[in-house]
């Protein structure tokens, strides 16, 4: 199990209707107007909310992912010499792995405050786009993508690129 099987990619616009409905009543009519049940709904860490904790876990889920790719070609070099296998293209990454650089944070807390520069680096990290510098002949590794929408997809295709060589 990865961090990756940690992120929420299933948020929907109801998840999302809900926290905007009981922050309304919370702001309109103050925190005694609601139930006891929506209290331990909202308190809880509703699903349509996105806070520090999700912040946290799609930090770290970059980290891992930049991981993976940088630690991708070192895995295949290590089972060409294993396997005694010839150098081929084929166990090539079509990449440039010290291009893959993310500073993730992974240290929110409730309460901080996501500066103009936090919050341009956590977008940097979630966006990376390699596209330009992949042959065509590698579509099967294109992408730009988004951590946060796409986790599962991603960690796949370098799952799959990675045992298919096995």
């Amino acid at each position: 199990m990865s961090i990756i099987d940690n992120l929420v990619y299933d948020r929907t616009q109801a998840d999302v209707d809900r926290v905007f409905t009981l922050k309304r009543k919370i702001l309109t009519e103050g925190l005694s107007s609601l139930s006891a049940e929506e209290k331990t709904e909202y308190m809880a860490g509703m699903k349509g909310a996105y806070n520090y904790g999700d912040m946290n876990r799609v930090g770290q889920a970059v980290a891992y992912i930049a991981n993976r790719m940088t630690s991708l070609p070192g895995q295949l070099a290590a089972y060409r010499a294993k396997k005694g296998v010839a150098d081929d293209p084929i166990y090539h990454v079509p990449y440039d792995p010290s291009s893959v650089v993310v500073a993730a944070k992974t240290n929110w807390a409730m309460g901080d405050t996501p500066t103009q520069s936090l919050v341009k680096a956590y977008l940097n990290n979630l966006t990376f786009s390699e596209s330009s510098r992949f042959p065509r002949t590698h579509r099967w590794f294109r992408a730009v993508w988004t951590i946060s929408l796409f986790p599962r997809q991603i960690t796949l295709n370098i799952s799959c690129m990675s045992s298919t060589q096995r």
